[in-house]
């Protein structure tokens, strides 16, 4: 498959693969025609309500651009809309880039295992705040029992406040059909719920895990040797999330836009980032993730079998129909922000500032392979 270099990306005629060029038009008209409604200050944003005492930013926020988007085809662009060179929030698709670190993490054998406790590991660490005061942790008798499993699969439960946000916020967010809305805590691995305050303790936890900067990190393991852009910046909380790791000061970064602050990227740097996933973790035949790890990322909850390691994936053909692959999953974020990959069909589509993601697929999707 052809992978771009840094500084370029091939753009061929979708007719050379195979895709009827009216099809491409179409999905570009109803992209343009279906904003997402956000208002282009995203101060005025509150992406779930949260209750008054939590629901303030404390991270920095970004003016956001018009709808725009990529489709990518065996590697190529075969279509683009509105602005995809500007860099913008991407909300909670910054969740998605959590696993990759994580995976580097196991493949250099610092992650031991995604059943080890992170009691174990963080009790090995002086973690504190900046200004020396403690910060929740594992040590309760029930956040003991939570593994790195259990908070990439959004099971752990874990019970605490991070940044002047308690895990409250999120209870009972986004939980599957069927499943018992909760009152009470419980054991971690019983209950699925979409919870940022605990995605921005697992990366504290992967952070205090390298002694380094996710930034950092990400950049020189992973965007750099895939080549993407120099213009994505990933922001924390400001003061409210430096901490301290054995005395060394550091910016927790969070794992979405929720409060502010996040991955802000431009839509060739997602694509990039989406090739990574569709190729196994290699870039020109480096290996960038294991090939295992990335199976671990894309591998089914028990509890909610259309999600993996902070990514929606198309388990029976749940989320995208039957005209998407059963191996196609997706990177999401508030505002219609969202990367798709198909590997199957060698398809990934970027949209930004869209109003359904679902919809715009499945407008691709179904004239080139409808029956």
């Amino acid at each position: 498959m052809y992978t771009p270099i840094k500084g370029s990306w091939e753009r061929i005629d979708p007719l050379e693969v195979k895709v009827h060029p009216n099809i491409t038009k179409n999905v570009e008209k109803f992209a343009k025609d279906f904003d997402c409604g956000f208002p282009k200050n995203l101060n005025e944003v509150d992406v779930s309500n949260d209750p008054p005492q939590w629901a303030g930013k404390i991270g920095p926020m970004k003016e956001r651009g018009v709808p725009s988007g990529l489709i990518i085809k065996d590697g190529y662009i075969i279509s683009e809309w509105g602005d995809p060179g500007r860099v913008d929030m991407i909300f909670s698709i910054t969740k998605s880039f959590l696993p990759l670190i994580a995976g580097l993490a196991y493949d250099k054998g610092l992650l031991k295992s995604v059943d080890e406790k992170l009691y174990d590991v963080e009790k090995k660490i002086n973690l504190k705040m900046s200004d020396g005061s403690d910060i929740d942790g594992y040590d309760s008798s029930k956040n003991k029992l939570i593994t790195w499993k259990h908070l990439l699969q959004q099971t752990s439960d874990w019970e605490g406040t991070l940044f002047t946000k308690s895990d409250l916020v999120d209870w009972n967010r986004s939980v599957p059909e069927m499943t018992v809305i909760r009152s009470n805590r419980m054991k971690p691995g019983e209950h699925w719920e979409y919870n940022d305050v605990r995605v921005n303790r697992l990366a504290l936890s992967l952070m205090s895990l390298f002694k380094n900067s996710l930034p950092k990190i990400l950049k020189d393991k992973i965007m750099d040797p895939i080549g993407a852009s120099n213009t994505w910046e990933w922001h924390g909380y400001d003061d409210y999330s430096k901490v301290l790791i054995d005395n060394q000061l550091f910016t927790s970064v969070p794992g979405g836009g929720h409060w502010g602050g996040g991955l802000w990227v431009n839509s060739y740097d997602l694509a990039r980032f989406g090739l990574l996933m569709l190729n196994r973790g290699t870039w020109q035949g480096k290996t960038i993730i294991s090939s295992n790890w990335i199976n671990k990322i894309l591998s089914p909850s028990l509890i909610k079998p259309n999600y993996g390691f902070l990514i929606r994936i198309n388990t029976k053909n749940s989320i995208f129909g039957k005209y998407a692959s059963e191996k196609s999953f997706l990177a999401a974020g508030a505002g219609g922000n969202a990367v798709f990959v198909d590997p199957n069909k060698k398809i990934i589509i970027v949209t930004r500032w869209y109003k359904n993601p679902k919809d715009l697929i499945e407008l691709l999707l179904k004239p080139i392979y409808g029956e």
